[in-house]
């Protein structure tokens, strides 16, 4: 066995092997047999190299086995037992140690026996203080928010100023966070998940992914930026990957499942998975009696709410909370992006007349800069002057390029996917009633509600957080009683104007409530 640092040199293994071969000849030894291993070598290599060497020693009857020294062959207690057990079966057995001078054997000496301890207790005390400066080591790393192991997937170790860091893998981020968006669904097992996962390029070393590894990424806190290690948790210095809210309504799936994540069926109930209930706060079981689904408290004998609760009761409480976002004059999403367009319109119509002016004052730097340039080439500054004022005018000249960059148009997409969802929920009443697709249904459940719990027979709905903006911050804003709004399919802006008393809200508040809420 070498050392880390004798590994690096690159003689160390070849220099003790021609050192036993000599002691061997020394002794009369014919030489059998070298086993190798470095110290950089995992806990378990190292063992598996020293059972192969023990089973070697046996099964062609070696007499002597020949080592360095104690420290090059022993690292734990186990391993001590291994050997003694390998000589006690046999008094002909002996066990080198030429640079300890020590020849063991079960015959041996009391006294060459205590040597021999001695070296097998620093032998231990040199591992168990490798593996506390490791654990140090480990725990420095974890304290800076850094991962000392190889990372989930989505990420990947890389060298910055010389320490090993965790970085985003850009091909693999957005099929992670597909693979939770997914979860949150309830419409896949872990294994269906990972197939699915599979087809959409998600791969681990090239080969598809498994539902364990599936498993344990949607467990995992990394991608929310928090490093779980030991049983403690360390806030991470990586970038996230996945919002806290989605990564929390997937643990709220899973917890409801120790193996798989809840999977609709063409025969499976519509509230499989979906309906707590109050008493208890377990999830309702159903079962079907002459064509009806019927749901029931998993714990009847425990839990004070024994009576079934047919499918469809709790489907026409939820049609009625779901007609709770509907607002009360059509045409919301038209008159919602009328609203905001003319606040951004505004908006970037002062964005640019100030980046305008910038741009100005960043020609007359640069004219400044040749013009001083042309005095230092003519003499008529001196090389301090020149280098005190050059320097002056180049930091106005990246203060103004930071706030012409901080001026560029931002990314309104996610106004795009706030439109598409409050169309969506728009219909979302009429659909569900009408639907016949339970998986389509399901999908409208796990957009809309965080949670459904059910009391006695009454359904108590929660709305996540989005359809509690909808329903709290731009209902309100329509009105009931105004004739004027939403007037029309194609009315003008006049048509689509909010009533009146609604000039109060403010349209950059509204914004940025969406890019909270929706710019994931």
């Amino acid at each position: 066995m070498s050392s880390k640092e004798q590994e690096q040199e690159g003689y160390s293994l070849q220099a003790q092997e021609r050192f036993l071969r000599d002691y061997c000849e020394r002794a009369g030894l014919k030489a059998v047999k070298p086993f190798h291993i470095s110290e950089t070598a995992s806990k378990v290599d190292q063992r598996k190299t020293f059972n192969e060497t023990m089973v070697y020693l046996k099964k062609h009857q070696i007499l002597h086995f020949v080592c360095e020294k104690v420290d090059r062959l022993l690292r734990n207690f186990k391993d001590t037992v291994m050997v003694e057990e390998w000589l006690e079966s046999d008094d002909t057995r002996r066990l080198h140690c030429p640079k300890n001078s020590l020849v063991l054997h079960k015959n041996s000496s009391s006294q060459d026996k205590f040597v021999w301890g001695m070296h097998v207790v620093v032998a231990k005390n040199y591992t168990d203080n490798l593996s506390e400066e490791v654990r140090k080591g480990q725990l420095e790393k974890l304290r800076q928010g850094w991962l000392p192991a190889v990372p989930p997937p989505g990420y990947e170790n890389v060298l910055d100023g010389g320490k090993r860091v965790q970085r985003v893998v850009p091909a693999v981020a957005p099929l992670v966070v597909e693979m939770f968006k997914l979860a949150k669904t309830k419409r896949f097992t872990v294994r269906s998940l990972a197939r699915e996962m599979t087809k959409r390029g998600l791969l681990i070393d090239g080969k598809p992914i498994k539902g364990d590894r599936v498993f344990r990424m949607l467990h995992n806190p990394y991608y929310v930026g928090v490093i779980r290690w030991n049983g403690k948790q360390y806030p991470g210095s990586h970038d996230p990957i996945v919002s806290v809210e989605l990564f929390e309504q997937v643990q709220r799936t899973l917890s409801r499942s120790a193996t798989q994540i809840q999977h609709y069926r063409k025969h499976h109930p519509l509230f499989q998975g979906l309906v707590t209930c109050a008493a208890c706060d377990g999830l309702l079981v159903w079962e079907t009696a002459k064509g009806y689904w019927y749901g029931k408290c998993p714990k009847p004998r425990s839990c004070s709410r024994r009576r079934f609760v047919r499918q469809e009761v709790i489907e026409e409480q939820l049609a009625g909370a779901l007609s709770r976002l509907k607002a009360p004059r059509p045409r919301l999403t038209a008159w919602l992006k009328n609203e905001l367009e003319v606040g951004l319109r505004s908006q970037l119509s002062l964005q640019e007349a100030a980046a305008e002016g910038l741009k100005q004052e960043e020609n007359r730097i640069k004219t400044k800069l040749t013009m001083l340039y042309d005095d230092r080439l003519e003499g008529r500054v001196s090389a301090g002057e020149y280098d005190v004022k050059a320097v002056s005018l180049h930091a106005q000249q990246a203060d103004i390029g930071r706030q012409l960059g901080s001026l560029e148009a931002e990314d309104t997409s996610y106004l795009d996917t706030a439109f598409s969802f409050v169309e969506m929920t728009q219909q979302a009443a009429d659909e569900f009633t009408k639907s016949t697709n339970g998986d389509r249904k399901r999908e409208l459940i796990t957009e809309l509600f965080d949670k459904l719990i059910l009391d006695g027979e009454q359904l108590q709905p929660h709305f996540n957080r989005r359809a509690t903006w909808l329903l709290t911050e731009i209902l309100p804003l329509t009105g009931s009683g105004n004739d004027e709004f939403g007037q029309g399919d194609s009315g003008s802006a006049k048509t689509k104007k909010a009533p009146a008393g609604a000039s109060r809200y403010s349209w950059r508040a509204i914004t940025n409530s969406i890019r909270t809420l929706f710019d994931q």
